[in-house]
């Protein structure tokens, strides 16, 4: 029969009860997180040069700041949550959604054109840093969501006693992903690394249990592929550049290990065509 819960949405002044949902039968949603990615729809605009006058925008306030007074982009509150729990409800309850869209190069959020709309064996699938946490699904019976964590375990080494650093892998491929989608410098993404890094500690890794299921995203193969696109954006940061500049040169020291394979090797539905692009 149909599915008849009690449902709580958050809001800005108090919290609503929704008692009767109209909905499918059953609810049908997957949840993913990435480690060290963030959700891409939604973002409240706290990035450089945002105009909270310009047509597009998001004109709300991040309300969380790091330890150095900068605004916590990679913090849950960064996030338009209220929007994401009403396009959620929508679907779910089988009406059409024009789902936000935000440009990392001008940092203005747009809607879909086009309408997204559920059908009743449709499955959601939610990805971001913050999928696993609980807030983001408070709302919906936890019976009939699946969660899955993906991370980057890096399980080989260059000899007998020097292995590959997990988080040097996945710096690499945030480097080639942030120039691709985000026009990033290496100097900035590496700049930002250490606030990423203590977002995965304080909002990925205490939600992991969470997970029904753990996938280990990382490929054998993987740093030859990307070595071919990164090492040029390391090797353009400055020796001015301070710690980005000390880090881009360790890197490159440990890239000399590593025989470059061109992308074009990728088939299209590799999912390392998430970082080097041309997918389907």
């Amino acid at each position: 029969g149909i599915v008849a819960a009690t449902k709580t949405y958050r809001t800005n002044e108090n919290t609503l009860k929704v008692e009767a949902v109209d909905g499918y039968k059953t609810y049908r949603v997957s949840i993913q997180s990435l480690s060290g990615d963030d959700w891409k729809s939604g973002y409240k605009d706290e990035q450089e040069g945002y105009d909270k006058n310009a047509t597009g925008n998001t004109n709300l306030s991040n309300n969380s700041n790091d330890k150095d007074g900068k605004p916590d982009l990679e913090a849950l509150e960064a996030l338009n949550v209220d929007l994401i729990d009403s396009n959620m409800e929508s679907l779910l309850e089988g009406r059409p959604v024009n789902l936000p869209q935000y440009d990392f190069n001008t940092h203005i959020t747009t809607f879909s054109a086009v309408p997204v709309q559920m059908g009743e064996k449709t499955i959601m699938v939610v990805e971001g840093i913050h999928a696993l946490n609980k807030r983001i699904t408070e709302g919906i019976d936890q019976r009939f969501i699946y969660k899955v964590y993906i991370s980057a375990l890096t399980h080989i080494n260059l000899d007998d006693s020097n292995r590959i650093s997990t988080s040097d892998n996945r710096l690499l491929r945030r480097i080639v992903r942030d120039y691709r989608t985000r026009g990033m410098s290496a100097e900035r993404t590496l700049n930002m690394w250490d606030s990423v890094t203590r977002g995965e500690t304080e909002h990925i890794y205490p939600n992991q249990n969470n997970a029904d299921v753990m996938f280990n995203s990382a490929l054998d193969y993987e740093i030859g592929v990307l070595s071919t696109y990164v090492i040029p954006l390391l090797s353009a940061v400055g020796k001015d550049e301070g710690k980005a500049y000390t880090i881009s040169r360790r890197l490159l020291s440990f890239l000399e290990n590593v025989y470059p394979i061109p992308g074009t090797y990728m088939p299209s539905d590799s999912l390392l065509r998430e970082f080097i692009g041309k997918s389907d």
